[in-house]
């Protein structure tokens, strides 16, 4: 499809957080149906089709889950699957179909569910969820893209979280003063981890885009937290390649100075 990004159409999310499991599969389906112009900015989070894929209201995602007494996923589920992949959707959408517990496909599914992993619908995606990759049959495992997600990433240091919290205050209070003496006093020695810090400072707006989108407040907050967001992760994979730190968090926190105050 035109303008959209590049994806494997089969995906194997491991991992032994079901719930990780399940934010990871709305995002990548965010990421093919969002509207935003930008193609690096998606998921937006902020466009109609992002919105119903967050509150599990978005027509083309299909979420199958183990059923019965056995706990299995039945032939008759997969057939549906395929039914519901085979069918239309609106010019420019993908329909997504998410198979929780996958290691919970009896034999005859999951053979049933390798024809379509061959031969997938153009326009579709299939993510399977598991925690048990390796009770997948072989013929399944070798015809996806195998992503595995850990527990939770750990908090930050506190000293890096009460470092960011500073930073932030004093870039709203003090503005371009701030700024500078800032990035100057973080390059010059380097007496803390810029990535540490940048780790912190990205929970931290985390945090607080998260608080705006449940409390539903003005959604043009959400947009500026998702831009420091990107701004963020900007900063770490320049520092990585040894541009000048002092100008990569100077252009941070001119960037972070437009940030809400709460």
């Amino acid at each position: 499809m035109d303008g959209q990004p590049s994806y494997s159409r089969s995906v194997i999310l491991s991992g032994p957080d079901a719930d990780l499991l399940f934010d990871e599969a709305r995002r990548l389906a965010a990421s093919l149906s969002c509207m935003s112009e930008d193609i690096a900015a998606r998921p937006c989070g902020l466009c109609p089709r992002c919105r119903q894929i967050r509150e599990d209201e978005y027509p083309y995602l299909y979420t199958l889950t183990p059923t019965g007494k056995a706990n299995i996923i039945t032939v008759e589920q997969t057939r549906d699957l395929q039914s519901f992949l085979m069918g239309k959707a609106e010019e420019g959408q993908y329909k997504v179909a998410v198979l929780a517990d996958a290691h919970r496909m009896n034999e005859e599914s999951a053979n049933k569910l390798l024809k379509t992993l061959e031969e997938p619908p153009d326009g579709t995606m299939m993510l399977l969820l598991t925690s048990k990759p390796d009770d997948l049959l072989p013929t399944i495992r070798s015809r996806c893209r195998m992503l595995t997600f850990n527990k939770a990433v750990p908090l930050p240091a506190r000293i890096d979280l009460e470092l960011a919290e500073d930073i932030l205050r004093e870039l709203k209070d003090e503005g371009y003063m701030a700024v500078f003496s800032r990035a100057k006093q973080l390059t010059t020695g380097k007496q803390r981890s810029l990535q540490s810090l940048l780790s912190a400072l990205e929970h931290i707006i985390r945090e607080k885009m998260l608080l705006a989108v449940r409390t539903a407040t003005d959604l043009s907050k959400t947009a500026l937290y998702i831009e420091g967001l990107q701004r963020i992760w900007r900063a770490g994979y320049l520092l990585e390649r040894n541009v000048n730190a002092c100008l990569v968090m100077e252009n941070l926190f001119l960037k972070l100075m437009d940030l809400p105050a709460s």
